[in-house]
């Protein structure tokens, strides 16, 4: 299977570049994401503290909750190097900026030609702090605050002005990266659910407010439950999707449930065969690589 089989990105081809850009167009991709945490996970930016902030509980709610928060590096890094890991396998990474990870993600170098087109903020759980930590001893034998298993981290992350290829990369990325939080032997197991697709010529959601507005909904007497599953999530995804629409100012696509079903199937039909593995990525780096050239 090639890229261009694909129905749904035939079907909305007014979305996407066909080459990349000099100059931004505005051309959004938001990808809704549920991160499901299948262990005991630890988030901090310090290598100590769980990174945890303050914020009204809601936007209707709107008494203050501690709140869990995942930073963005702790989202985009080990997705990147999931991606670097695949591109090595195929010949077609390298440590410079002649490459096309870095043509999409962007580099840390000040003098770097490229800015990320991916884009991510921190996300922040819907419940409270007391509801989603436990104490265990993992790092350096002393008492360290965990994420439970089970817990939801609603994010979403914004392409803007990418082509097919680099669209279907980064949602292997997504899928395919399992392991986050701190260094290597202390990091959990996270289950990445897609769980909406919009085009759009404006940003829709924002972690922060997909959050507050989950907390809105889902709230009984001021407070969530105990316990969400995905199932809730998953009812709820509308009218906070809606709430968020609502605040926006721009034209926007949403895909349907049945067109993200059948996109993730033809995903997993072109990561599952060395072939088509191969052909995409030869297409993908070849678009990064006809775009290096020019600039």
């Amino acid at each position: 299977m090639q890229v261009y089989e694909i129905p749904v990105l035939q079907n909305y081809s007014e979305y996407f570049q066909s080459r990349i850009q000099n100059f931004r167009e505005g051309k959004y991709i938001q990808i809704i994401i549920l991160r499901e945490t299948k262990s005991y996970i630890v988030f901090t930016i310090d290598g100590q503290n769980l990174h945890v902030e303050r914020t009204p509980a809601g936007i209707e709610i709107n008494h203050p909750i501690d709140r869990v928060v995942m930073h963005e590096s702790k989202q985009i890094i080990p997705e990147r190097l999931t991606g670097q890991s695949l591109l090595r396998q195929f010949n077609l990474y390298n440590h410079s900026e002649i490459c096309p990870d870095y043509v999409l993600y962007g580099s840390i170098e000040e003098s770097s030609l490229y800015q990320s087109r991916v884009i991510a903020d921190s996300g922040f759980l819907v419940r409270s702090l007391p509801q989603v930590i436990r104490n265990l001893g993992n790092i350096n034998k002393t008492p360290c605050e965990n994420i439970m298993p089970e817990v939801f981290i609603p994010t979403v992350e914004t392409l803007v002005d990418v082509t097919k290829e680099e669209f279907v990369y980064v949602m292997g990325n997504i899928l395919k990266t399992t392991r986050y939080g701190i260094e290597d032997k202390w990091k959990g197991f996270i289950r990445n659910h897609i769980v909406g697709i919009y085009f759009s010529d404006v940003e829709v959601f924002s972690n922060l407010e997909m959050s507050q507005s989950f907390y809105d909904i889902m709230s009984i007497n001021g407070s969530v439950p105990e316990n969400l599953g995905l199932h809730d999530f998953i009812d709820k995804l509308i009218p906070m999707a809606n709430q968020c629409i609502n605040r926006a100012i721009g034209r926007i696509t949403m895909l349907t449930d049945e067109e993200i079903r059948e996109f993730l199937h033809d995903i997993n039909v072109i990561y599952s065969d060395q072939e088509y593995l191969a052909n995409f990525l030869k297409s993908f780096g070849k678009i990064s690589c006809d775009y290096i050239h020019q600039s």
